[in-house]
């Protein structure tokens, strides 16, 4: 999946991961924190792997990979 937007800064690329964390104060985008935790635990079950790239005003783009049976 793949934006042009704002990025994302380096030194929270892997903190986006994390569980509750949030880039954006509540008010500004609404969400838990919890939907790329999901997204990275459930793909480790399945073999799989998500990272994500990031430029700052370039955008940012999220990556999966799943073994093939």
């Amino acid at each position: 999946v793949r934006d042009f937007g704002v990025g994302i800064p380096e030194q929270h690329l892997q903190k986006v991961f994390e569980p509750f964390r949030r880039l954006h104060r509540q008010d500004q985008v609404a969400g838990s924190g919890l939907g790329l935790t999901f997204c990275r635990d459930l793909l480790r079950r399945m073999g799989g792997e998500i990272w994500v790239e990031s430029t700052e005003t370039e955008g940012t783009s999220f990556y999966i990979k799943l073994p093939v049976e």
